[in-house]
């Protein structure tokens, strides 16, 4: 009888001691996952409006024919610089034979001399001629097409921005400054060379009368 309420004491306690025993505390759940915020599309920018393939063509022909121009114009240039400062020297060397003509033997080569002075400037002159006149042929003709061309590259601001179209500005300003200073060159030859005309004329009389 004492062994059975050992035992039944025994199971009292180990109840007791469980129902004291801390319990694990339960796992939360995870909490939910943020919302996936939606990317709005990025707006790209206009493209800029096309311009023909013929009217970029237009322009850079242009342009070509412009710097074409300018170079040609830069050699005439060179041509009426040096032809004017010539124009007196031979003039001067005409003259100085005349002067020393009179009855030398050296006459013959004097009368040569006065002939070579006078056939190279006129030589010179014609060649400023020529010149002047294909300059005024094509300066008209170079400038409207350079005009015609600007009105293309204002087309759009892109376009009018572009290499093509701005270096079409500059050699525009580059093509009326060298209209104005080759015009000016020309007439200033030309003058020079009437200014020494009567020496010319002066020195053939004086061999032409001497030699008879």
């Amino acid at each position: 009888m004492r062994a059975m309420v050992t035992w039944f004491s025994l199971g009292v306690l180990a109840l007791a001691l469980g129902a004291c025993e801390p319990k694990a505390p339960a796992r939360s759940a995870a909490p939910p996952a943020p919302p996936v915020a939606s990317i709005a599309p990025v707006a790209l920018p206009t493209a800029a409006a096309a311009v023909a393939p013929e009217t970029v063509a237009m322009v850079s022909q242009a342009l070509a024919m412009a710097q074409a121009f300018s170079t040609r114009a830069a050699e005439d240039l060179a041509a009426a610089a040096k032809a004017e400062a010539r124009f007196p020297e031979l003039a001067a060397q005409a003259s100085e034979a005349a002067s020393r003509a009179g009855a030398t033997p050296d006459r013959p080569a004097l009368v040569r001399r006065v002939e070579l002075a006078r056939t190279e400037a006129e030589a010179a002159r014609a060649d400023l001629a020529a010149r002047a006149a294909a300059f005024r042929a094509g300066a008209q003709a170079q400038t409207d097409a350079v005009a015609q061309a600007q009105l293309q590259c204002v087309q759009t601001p892109e376009f009018a921005a572009s290499e093509p179209c701005v270096k079409l500005m500059a050699e525009q300003a580059t093509l009326a400054q060298t209209v104005t200073t080759l015009t000016t060159r020309f007439a200033a030859a030309e003058a020079a060379y009437q200014k020494q005309r009567p020496r010319f004329d002066e020195a053939s009389a004086t061999m032409l009368l001497g030699g008879r």
